[in-house]
C-alpha cells in the first residue's frame, strides 16, 4: 500500500496547483507568491504540518496511536492500516511557560533505556523535546517532556532547560537509564528573516564555534552543563549509554554547519552536478564522547574518518540507551571521492571489525534493524530501500544484520527517492507486519 501524507500542506498544494505557502527548507524554483500577505508571513500562518520525518508508536487505552514527527511539536496522528493522517493531536497538559511561543521541536521522541524504540515497539516511557521562545523580553528554554503509556495526550514535564538563544535544530537527543544528553549546536533561526520571506537555510545565524552540551536527570529534572571547546553540528544520535561516573553517546557530527547551498544533501542543483557534489568537503564522521560527571571535562574520538560521509545510524532496539556495540550507517563516498558512491556500513566499535553492503550504481536508503530472538547483538534482519540508478528501479530489501548479505528482494511498482527513517510495526491481531 502507498500514500501520501493528507496533511493540510499538502491538501492546500493539490488544491490550488502548486507549492503552497509554509516554512520550506529551501525555496523552490520558480520561487513562490506570498500574497495577500506580506513577506513571509502567509508562510508562518500556514498549516505548517507536514511532518514527514519519523513516526513513533505509544500505547493508548483502546491499543496504540501513532504519530507523525518533524522538527516541531506538533504530533500528526495517522492511523497504521489505512495511513490516513487525522490531525494534530490535542495535549492536555498546557506546560508552555507564560508569554512563550513553541519554535520547534525534536523529530525523534526516545524510547526508555533498553526497553526497545518508539518507531517499532517501546515497552517504557517516550521522551521527547521542544523549544519556546519569549514574546518580549525573556528567557529561551529547551523543554524535556515525556509521554506515558495510556496517557498519550498528556505530556509531563521532565525539565525546563534555560538556554542562551534559540535553538536553530534539535533533531534527535541521546537517552540513557538516568539521563537525556542534549547538544546545543552553535546556530539559530532568525525569525525576522523568516517574517521577511526567506527560507530556513537562509534564515540561520552561526552563534560562535562552541557547543554547550546539557545532561538532565530523568528523575529529578536535574540540569549538569558541560561546556565543549569545537562546535557540535549534527543531526542524528547513534546510541547514548552510561559508565560509571561517565555519559558516552555517538553521534553523526559534521566538520562544520550543514545547512547551506554547498551541501549536495540539501540543494538540489548540487546534487545533480557531479562535479559539484563530489567536491562537496564537510564531511561527516561518527564521534565518541565522554561526558565525566565528577569532573566535567568533556572527551572527543573519532569513530570514523573521511572522506566517506556517514548518517541514519540505526542499533538493534534491545540496546538503545544501554552499552553497545554495533551500528549501521548509510555511507556516502563509498569509494573515497564519489558522492554518489553509496554503501550500507556496519560497523563493531567494540572489535573495530567494519563490513559493508554495497551494489554498484545503487542507492541505499536508511534500513531498519528487526532482532530474530538471538543472543547477540547482530541477530536480526535489515530492512530497507534500494534504488538502481541504471535500470531506474527500486526494491524493498531484507539484509541478514550478522552477514550484510541479502537474503530477500522485492521490486517495487516504481522508482523511488532516497528515503529515510522508515520504520516496522508489528500489526497488533494480524499475521503480517507493517513498513511504514
Amino acid at each position: 500500500m502507498t500514500k501520501i501524507i493528507r496533511t493540510g500542506y499538502y491538501n492546500k498544494s493539490v488544491s490550488r496547483e502548486r507549492v503552497a505557502a509554509g516554512v520550506l527548507f529551501l525555496e523552490p524554483e520558480p520561487p513562490r507568491t506570498c500574497s495577500p500577505l506580506p513577506g513571509g508571513l502567509c508562510n508562518l500562518l500556514a498549516p505548517n504540518d507536514n511532518n514527514f520525518a519519523a513516526t513513533y508508536r505509544v500505547k493508548d487505552n483502546d491499543g496504540y496511536r501513532y504519530a507523525l514527527m518533524t522538527d516541531q511539536a506538533d504530533h500528526m496522528d495517522f492511523d497504521l492500516g489505512s495511513l490516513e493522517v487525522s490531525g494534530k493531536r490535542k495535549f492536555k497538559d498546557g506546560f508552555i511557560y507564560g508569554f512563550h511561543n513553541v519554535q520547534g521541536g525534536g523529530a525523534h521522541l526516545q524510547c526508555e533505556a533498553g526497553k526497545g524504540l518508539s518507531a517499532s515497539k517501546c515497552d517504557g516511557l517516550l521522551y521527547g523535546v521542544l523549544f519556546e521562545t519569549p514574546t518580549g523580553p525573556g528567557k529561551n528554554y529547551i523543554d524535556l517532556y515525556r509521554l506515558r503509556p495510556g496517557r498519550s495526550s498528556l505530556r509531563e514535564l521532565v525539565a525546563r532547560v534555560p538556554v542562551p538563544f534559540s535553538p536553530g535544530g534539535v533533531h534527535s537527543f541521546g537517552l540513557t537509564s538516568d539521563y537525556a544528553i542534549i547538544p546545543l549546536q552553535p546556530y539559530t533561526t532568525d525569525a525576522k528573516k523568516l517574517l521577511d520571506g526567506l527560507d530556513l537555510v537562509h534564515s540561520i545565524d552561526t552563534m560562535g564555534n562552541t557547543s554547550e552540551i546539557y545532561l538532565v536527570h530523568l528523575g529529578t529534572g536535574s540540569v549538569q552543563t558541560f561546556h565543549f571547546e569545537k562546535p557540535i553540528f549534527y543531526v542524528h544520535f547513534v546510541n547514548s549509554w552510561q559508565s560509571g561516573t561517565d555519559v558516552l553517546f555517538d553521534i553523526s557530527v559534521f566538520d562544520q554547519q550543514p545547512f547551506t547551498n554547498e551541501n549536495p544533501g540539501n540543494v538540489l542543483s548540487v546534487l545533480r552536478n557531479k562535479t559539484a557534489r563530489d567536491a562537496a568537503s564537510n564531511t561527516q564522521t561518527i564521534r565518541r564522547f565522554k561526558l565525566d560527571l565528577t569532573s566535567g571535562i568533556v572527551r572527543e574520538e573519532k569513530l570514523t574518518s573521511g572522506p566517506a560521509v556517514v548518517d541514519f545510524p540505526v542499533v538493534n532496539p534491545s540496546n538503545a540507551g544501554v552499552p553497545y556495540c554495533i551500528y549501521y550507517g548509510v555511507e556516502w563516498k563509498h569509494d573515497g571521492t564519489s558522492f554518489g558512491s553509496m554503501a550500507l556500513r556496519k560497523h563493531d566499535t567494540c572489535t573495530g571489525s567494519v563490513t559493508f553492503f554495497y551494489e554498484p550504481s545503487h542507492f541505499v536508503s536508511e534500513f531498519f534493524f528487526v532482532a530474530n530472538g538471538g543472543p547477540d547483538e547482530d541477530d536480526g534482519v535489515l530492512l530497507g530501500m534500494l534504488s538502481a540508478g541504471d535500470t531506474k528501479s527500486s526494491s524493498f530489501v531484507v539484509l541478514d544484520a550478522k552477514t550484510m548479505q541479502k537474503i530477500a528482494s522485492h521490486t517495487l511498482p516504481a522508482f523511488l527517492a532516497m528515503t529515510a527513517h522508515g520504520a516496522w510495526y508489528p500489526n497488533e491481531g494480524a499475521l503480517v507486519d507493517i513498513v511504514v
